[in-house]
């Protein structure tokens, strides 16, 4: 007899209870899903990453865009606004006898502040 009670213990030892089965599994579906939450939500904050930074870098391009038209645009005005002056013009017209007048005119032009290199160029069509 006792022997026999020694093998019912053996099986009772080897076999898991229903609530042990039952929390084990519970315990292994909260991990999943927690598991499968963060990864869904660790995606869809990336994705927003993602479009915020090409939003912002769209945002940058048309402000640099932006900045380097303005740039050239009151370029092109000081330069339109040169090109009105007589010495200029006549020099464009009869550049042998204009050529001492106009290094001296151009030579003292600056350009918002600053003095930059400039060339007269005649331009027939």
């Amino acid at each position: 007899m006792i022997k026999r009670s020694k093998k019912k213990n053996r099986q009772r030892d080897d076999t898991i209870s229903v609530s042990r089965a039952v929390s084990i599994f519970v315990f292994c579906f909260l991990v999943l899903f927690g598991g499968t939450v963060l990864v869904v939500v660790s995606w869809l904050i990336e994705k927003e990453f993602e479009e915020y930074n090409r939003e912002h870098q769209n945002h940058d391009m048309v402000f640099i865009g932006e900045q380097i038209r303005s740039f050239l645009d009151d370029r092109i005005l000081i330069l339109q606004d040169y090109a009105r002056f007589p010495v200029i013009t006549q020099a464009v017209m009869q550049p042998e006898s204009s050529a001492g007048y106009i290094s001296d005119f151009m030579d003292n032009l600056v350009v918002q502040g600053r003095s930059c290199q400039m060339v007269l160029l005649d331009y027939l069509f």
